[in-house]
């Protein structure tokens, strides 16, 4: 990202970036964080929540962490036009990222409902001027929401061979796959241009032992550090812009942001993840 000229010009006010892990089904937890950054220094969590069920109290959430505005990814189907199959969105991100585990599941009416619950977020959001965009200037403030997906973005910011396999039951592998994972945040997160600090509540949620969590509790860990990557997904894409980051699809017919793989130092596919 280009430098901004003159360096004792006044800086914009720093944004807000929101992650968000939406369950596709209605009264299953979601999970969202909140990062604040701006200028060319880093972003740090200021709000996260792990248990939210219905999308009024996630927008109510979302909109009093976020005064100025800001950037919303949502790991979610937001826009399903087709009513079987997978959209074009989900094909392209799985062809270009199947080799690390990290295809899209495909989203259709039947498996995501008419309209899709990240669909009832988005109009939610859409009437708190968070409108549906990706064409976001790099490094510019804007306000928007947008579909993310954090198993591409782990892979390139993270410099992955392979997503980690963590999600639905607390199996010993699940829980060692968190805990890989987890740590693997820690290990890259300050070493990322530009970097993440994470401190406070956040970070002691992010200690805590996968093999020592169960049943709800287990899933709601993993659902919270699916979230820190979607708010560093919309981070890393407000400060790159498209010089790393691409869109699949359409705001109209379905879109994923995705990172352009040859812009991140990401190792060959494999490994166990």
């Amino acid at each position: 990202m280009p430098r901004r000229p003159g360096g004792n010009l006044p800086q914009p006010p720093p944004m807000r970036f929101v992650g968000v892990d939406l369950a596709w089904a209605d009264r299953k937890p979601s999970a969202i964080v909140v990062l604040e950054g701006g200028g060319e220094g880093p972003a740090r969590p200021i709000a996260f929540s792990s248990g939210l069920e219905h999308v009024e109290e996630m927008g109510d959430f979302i909109v009093s962490h976020t005064p100025g505005g800001g950037i919303v990814g949502i790991d979610a189907p937001l826009v399903v036009p087709n009513g079987s199959g997978a959209r074009p969105c989900d094909l392209e991100c799985t062809a270009k990222w199947h080799a690390y585990d990290a295809g899209a599941l495909p989203a259709n009416k039947k498996l995501c409902g008419d309209p899709p619950r990240g669909g009832r977020l988005l109009a939610w959001l859409a009437g708190a001027a968070f409108p549906h965009r990706y064409d976001i200037e790099a490094g510019v403030p804007a306000r928007a929401a947008m579909e993310v997906y954090p198993h591409p973005s782990s892979v390139a910011l993270l410099g992955l061979e392979r997503i980690f396999k963590y999600k639905r039951s607390a199996t010993s592998q699940h829980q060692e796959g968190l805990a890989a994972f987890q740590a693997r945040l820690y290990e890259r997160l300050g070493r990322l241009d530009p970097p993440v600090e994470l401190g406070g509540e956040l970070a002691g949620r992010l200690r805590r032992n996968p093999a020592l969590l169960r049943g709800a509790d287990f899933e709601r860990q993993g659902d919270l550090v699916d979230a820190l990557v979607c708010a560093i997904t919309v981070f890393h894409f407000w400060r790159w812009g498209a010089e790393k980051w691409e869109v699949a699809g359409s705001a109209a017919e379905g879109a994923i942001l995705l990172p352009r793989a040859e812009a991140f130092a990401i190792p060959a596919p494999g490994g166990a993840g």
